[in-house]
C-alpha cells in the first residue's frame, strides 16, 4: 500500500487540517529551552517542547529554517512551500526563530546555558568529508554538498550550469544520488557515478539508484578514486577496483586491486562521500562529548551530554541518517528535556476523535487483482530537464482507489476471537450437582489446577456428588458418565490413569478402599 502517498494526499486535500482544532499547548511552565539547529531534529524537538508549555527559542546559522530540507535537499524532491508551511505551524505555536545566528561564533554556548534551563544541540552533519587522493585539489573538484547548497540559495535559477561537460560523482549514498541527479539537470553531456560498494551493497536506497539510472545517470559500482589527473583543471579520474569496503571488525577500511583500473574522462568531479558534524560551537572543549566517530556521544536513552542541562539529537548524534530518524530523535530529546524540567515526558496528544471502524465483511472478488495506483511522475527525459517535483500527489479519487486496497488489519481489534471448545469438566457446586442424574455411573474429581485426583463408581451420581460438595476441601471440578456397570468403568478409568501417571489417583481420602490405592 502506498502509505506515504496516502498521507500526502490526506494533507493536500484537506481544506483545514482536522488535527489543528485540538492542538493546544499546555499551560506555560516558565521554563525556557534553546534549540541549536533548525533542521528536522531541532524543529521536531521545538514543536513538542512548546506543546508541553515550555518557552522555545531556535538558533540557526542559516537565514532560513529547515536545515538540509531547505538548503541541501534538491528542489525536485521537496516542495519549498510545503516546508515553509510546516515551519510556520511551529512558529504559530509560539516558537521563536533566531536565524542567521551561529552559536559558538555570534554567541557563546556558555552564554546560552546561563539564559536557558536546558539546551538541545541539533546542528546536524553539515560538513562534507574531503577526498584525499592525489589531484583532489585541482580546479573542477568540488563538494557535492556545496553544489546543493548553492543551488538552494539561488533557488535553481540557472546560475549554475554544466553545459556539455562530463561530470563524475564520487560516492554511493543517498546524497551522492541527489548530487548526480542534480548534475543531470544542469545540462551536462553525461553524468557518471562511481562508488566503492558493489551494486547490491550501496548505502543509497535501491529505488533512488533505480530512479537515477532511469533518468540517465551511469552508475559504476565497486570502484574507488586512485588519483585525479589534469594540468590546470580536471581532465580524468583513474579508479581502482575496490575488493573490500570494511575490514573483519566491520570498520571502514577499503582495500583495492591496483592491477584493475579504469580511466574516466571528466570535466568536473563532485565529491559526496559522506558528512560529519561540525562541533565548533564547543570551541575545542568537546573532549567529553565527541565520540570515536566524530559525532556527539549522547546517552542513548536520554540523549543527555556533558551535564544535566545539555542534550543532543539528530545527525550530530547518529551521523548521516534519514529525516524520519532525525524527527524521531528530536521527539526523544524533547521527552527527556521535559522530564528534566519537571514534566512527565509524555508527548502524546489526542488530536483526532477516535472512530470505530466498520467491520462489515462483504465479498470483493476483484480485491486481490487490484493493482497499486501509480504515483504520478514525469517521464525520465522531462524530469531530468528541470527541477520540477519528480513525484506528484494523488488526486482525491486516486487516493480513495489506493486506500481501497487496504487489507483492513485494524478489523482484528474489533472482531471477537473464535470461541474455544467447551471444557469437558463442570464446576463442583450444589447448583450444578442438582442437575445431575440420579443414576449409576462414575465421577472424576479435579483440583484447582484441573488435575484429576479421584475416580469412583457409585450407584447414584447425584447423591454421591452432593456429599462431595458438602465434605471436600480440594475438589473444584468434576467429570461424570452414566454407566450401569460402574465398577467395570471405574476400573478401566483407573487403568488409563495408571498408564499415564505411573500410579493410581490418591482419591478423596474418605473411602475405606483408598488405602488399597
Amino acid at each position: 500500500l502506498a502509505v506515504c502517498a496516502l498521507k500526502r494526499a490526506a494533507v493536500e486535500h484537506a481544506d483545514q487540517p482536522l488535527w489543528q482544532a485540538n492542538l493546544q499547548p499546555h499551560t506555560d511552565t516558565g521554563k525556557k529551552v534553546a534549540v541549536i539547529g533548525a533542521g528536522p531534529a531541532g524543529l521536531s524537538a521545538a514543536w513538542f517542547l512548546r506543546l508541553q508549555g515550555h518557552g522555545v527559542d531556535v538558533y540557526d546559522a542559516q537565514p532560513a529554517a529547515g536545515g538540509w530540507l531547505h538548503d541541501g535537499l534538491p528542489a525536485y524532491r521537496l516542495n519549498s512551500d510545503a516546508l515553509a508551511a510546516d515551519v510556520q505551524d511551529i512558529a504559530d505555536l509560539g516558537v521563536d526563530f533566531r536565524l542567521g545566528v551561529e552559536v559558538g561564533q555570534d554567541i557563546a554556548l556558555a552564554e546560552l546555558r546561563e539564559q536557558y534551563d536546558a539546551l538541545l544541540v541539533a546542528v546536524g552533519a553539515r560538513t562534507a568529508k574531503a577526498l584525499t587522493c592525489p589531484g583532489s585539489d585541482l580546479p573542477g573538484v568540488i563538494s557535492g554538498l556545496e553544489l546543493l547548497q548553492g543551488l538552494a540559495a539561488g533557488n535553481g535559477n540557472g546560475s549554475v550550469r554544466f553545459t556539455g561537460e562530463t561530470v563524475v560523482v564520487v560516492g554511493g549514498g543517498n546524497v551522492a544520488i541527489d548530487v548526480a541527479r542534480t548534475a543531470l539537470r544542469l545540462d551536462p553531456a553525461a553524468v557518471h557515478l562511481y562508488c566503492l560498494e558493489k551494486s547490491d551493497e550501496m548505502p543509497a536506497h535501491v529505488w533512488e539508484v533505480a530512479e537515477a539510472e532511469r533518468e540517465g545517470v551511469v552508475v559504476h559500482a565497486g570502484w574507488g578514486p586512485a588519483r585525479i589527473v589534469g594540468q590546470d583543471k580536471v581532465e580524468r579520474v583513474e579508479f581502482a577496483e575496490c575488493v573490500a569496503v570494511f575490514n573483519s571488525q566491520g570498520e571502514f577500511a577499503p582495500r583495492f586491486d591496483a592491477t584493475a583500473t579504469v580511466s574516466q574522462a571528466a570535466d568536473r568531479v563532485l565529491v559526496a562521500i559522506g558528512q560529519q558534524p561540525a562541533l565548533g560551537l564547543f570551541n575545542g572543549q568537546d573532549g567529553d562529548v565527541r565520540s570515536a566517530t566524530g559525532t556527539i556521544a549522547a546517552d542513548p536513552a536520554t540523549l543527555q551530554i556533558a551535564s544535566e542541562d545539555l542534550f543532543a539529537s539528530g545527525e550530530v548524534v547518529t551521523g548521516p541518517a534519514s529525516v524520519v530518524t532525525a524527527v524521531a530523535q528530536g521527539r526523544q530529546a524533547a521527552a527527556s528535556i521535559d522530564r528534566r524540567l519537571g514534566g512527565d515526558g509524555d508527548l502524546t496528544s489526542q488530536l483526532l476523535t477516535a472512530t470505530v471502524p466498520d467491520v462489515q465483511l462483504e465479498p470483493d472478488p476483484d480485491f486481490c487483482a487490484r493493482p497499486r495506483v501509480a504515483v504520478p511522475r514525469p517521464a525520465a527525459g522531462i524530469a531530468a530537464g528541470g527541477f520540477e517535483l519528480v513525484e506528484g500527489g494523488y488526486s482525491a479519487d486516486e487516493a480513495r482507489q489506493e486506500a481501497d486496497r487496504c487489507l483492513r488489519c485494524d478489523m482484528r481489534l474489533q472482531l471477537r476471537p473464535n470461541p474455544a471448545p467447551p471444557e469437558p469438566w463442570l464446576a463442583l457446586t450444589a447448583e450444578v450437582v442438582a442437575t445431575m442424574p440420579s443414576a449409576e455411573g462414575v465421577y472424576q474429581l479435579l483440583d484447582e489446577e484441573k488435575t484429576i485426583y479421584a475416580i469412583k463408581g457409585v450407584a447414584d451420581l447425584q447423591v454421591a456428588l452432593a456429599e462431595i460438595v458438602e465434605s471436600t476441601s480440594r475438589a473444584r471440578y468434576f467429570l461424570y458418565e452414566e454407566d450401569p456397570l460402574f465398577s467395570k468403568r471405574e476400573s478401566e478409568l483407573n487403568q488409563v490413569y495408571l498408564q499415564q501417571h505411573g500410579s493410581l489417583p490418591p482419591g478423596e481420602g474418605d473411602d475405606d478402599l483408598d488405602d488399597l490405592y
